[in-house]
C-alpha cells in the first residue's frame, strides 16, 4: 500500500486541556511484538502512513507499564476531533489485547502515576478523566480527525475506581511563567484624533510552558492607577483599562519571542500624551519588571474642545433647554468638539456614535 501524499500535517493548534481520555488500543499478535517496537510502528504509522509527521497521542502507556512519550508539540497541542467532540483533552493510548476488557494489573500503579501528573500539572479534575475508544479518519487534503466512542466492560468502573483512589493526592499546582517584554514600539511621528495606531509589544517566554490564549497566565496590557484609559479602543480592548495581548489561538511556546500587535484610539487631547501601563496574567498578577510608558503627540484640531469640569455626570439634553429629553449623560473629564453654542450658555457637542447633543456651558472649560 503506497503512502497518501495528499493528507495535510498536523497543524499547531494549541489550547489548554480540560479533559484526560485513556483510549485502548490493540494490534493482531500484539503478543508478540515487544512494548518498544509496537511504540515504534505507531509512531511510524501515524506519522508516516497518515503523514503527520507527529504522534497522534500525547503519551503512550503499555500494559507492563512502560510509560513512552507521544507528541512532540507538547500537552498543550489540541489534535482535530470531527465536531461533535466537545472535549479538549491530552490523549493517553493505552496498549490493550484485542479481547481485553480493562486494564492489565501491572499496569495501572504506571497509568494512575500518569493521570495523577497531569491532572495536578493542568488543573485537570479527576472526575474528567475518561477512558473511550477512538477512531481515526483521513481523507485526502485534509488533516486526520479523530472521534471518540464509548466502551464496553470494566473499563469505566476501573477507572473510576483509579481516579478516587488518587482523590486525596490531587493538588493542582499553578504553572509558573517567566515572561520578558523586550521592547513597545509606538509611532514616532505626531498623529490626529479619531486616528487608530498600532502598538507592537515583543515578547519572550522564558519558561518551560507555552503561554496561550485563554491560560490564566495569559498577559494583559493594564493601566497603571487608573479605572479609565485616554487611549481606550472599543471593540479591541478588553475593558476601558485592559487590552489582550495575544489574538484567538495565539501562543508563545517556551523560550520563542514573538512581536504582537495591539491598536490604540487617539484622544481628544493635544500635545504629549502619556499613561502607565503594565503586563498582567488574567488574575491580576502583575509580570516583574514589565513597566511601560505609552506616549504620543497628538495634533491640535481647528474646532472648539470642551472638557467637563465641575460635576461627575453631566445630562445632555436633545435641545437647549432644561426640560428637554435627556439623550445621554456625560462624565467629569471627558472632552467633546463644540459644533454649535447659544447666547445664553448651552453648548451643542460631538457625540459618539455620530449623534449630537446640549449641555450648560457652565459645566464646560475650553481646552
Amino acid at each position: 500500500m503506497g503512502l497518501d501524499e495528499s493528507i495535510v500535517l498536523q497543524d499547531d493548534n494549541f489550547l489548554q486541556a480540560d479533559s484526560i481520555v485513556i483510549t485502548p488500543i490493540y494490534i493482531e499478535g500484539s503478543e508478540f511484538i515487544s512494548d518498544y517496537d509496537w511504540y515504534k510502528g505507531l509512531f511510524y504509522f501515524q506519522t508516516v502512513r497518515l503523514n503527520q509527521g507527529d504522534f497522534l497521542f500525547h503519551y503512550v502507556v503499555s500494559k507492563s507499564g512502560q510509560i513512552f512519550k507521544g507528541a512532540q508539540k507538547g500537552e498543550e497541542h489540541r489534535f482535530h476531533f470531527t465536531e461533535e467532540e466537545t472535549l479538549k483533552p491530552i490523549v493517553i493510548a493505552y496498549f490493550s489485547g484485542e479481547n481485553d476488557v480493562e486494564f492489565d494489573q501491572v499496569s495501572k500503579s504506571s497509568l494512575s502515576e500518569l493521570i495523577l501528573d497531569i491532572a495536578n500539572r493542568n488543573s485537570i479534575p479527576l472526575d474528567r478523566v475518561y477512558v473511550k475508544s477512538i477512531e481515526y479518519i483521513a481523507r485526502p487534503n485534509e488533516a486526520v480527525m479523530a472521534r471518540f466512542g464509548m466502551l464496553g466492560g470494566k473499563w469505566e468502573r476501573i477507572l473510576k475506581e483509579m481516579t478516587n483512589a488518587l482523590k486525596p493526592l490531587y493538588k493542582p499546582t499553578p504553572k509558573q511563567f517567566d515572561l520578558v517584554l523586550n521592547k513597545v514600539e509606538l509611532p514616532s511621528a505626531s498623529v490626529n484624533y479619531g486616528e487608530n495606531v498600532v502598538m507592537t509589544l515583543t515578547i519572550t517566554n522564558n519558561s518551560d510552558y507555552i503561554l496561550l490564549k485563554g491560560n490564566p497566565a495569559e498577559p494583559i496590557v493594564t493601566l497603571n492607577g487608573g479605572n479609565s484609559s485616554k487611549f481606550f479602543l472599543n471593540g479591541i480592548w478588553s475593558s476601558l483599562s485592559q487590552i489582550p495581548v495575544f489574538g484567538d489561538s495565539e501562543f508563545l511556546k517556551p523560550g520563542e519571542t514573538k512581536i504582537f500587535q495591539t491598536r490604540l484610539y487617539v484622544p481628544l487631547y493635544f500635545g504629549l500624551v502619556k499613561e502607565s501601563f503594565y503586563l498582567t496574567d488574567t488574575t491580576g498578577k502583575k509580570y516583574p519588571n514589565s513597566d511601560f510608558e505609552v506616549a504620543l503627540t497628538v495634533n491640535r484640531i481647528d474646532k472648539k474642545v470642551v472638557e467637563i469640569v465641575n460635576t461627575k455626570q453631566l445630562n445632555v439634553r436633545e435641545n437647549p433647554w432644561y426640560n428637554a429629553a435627556i439623550v445621554n449623560r456625560v462624565t467629569e473629564g471627558s472632552r467633546f468638539i463644540v459644533l454649535e453654542e447659544t447666547n445664553d450658555g448651552w453648548l451643542r457637542l460631538e457625540l459618539p456614535n455620530n449623534r449630537t447633543g446640549w449641555v450648560v456651558r457652565m459645566y464646560t472649560r475650553v481646552v
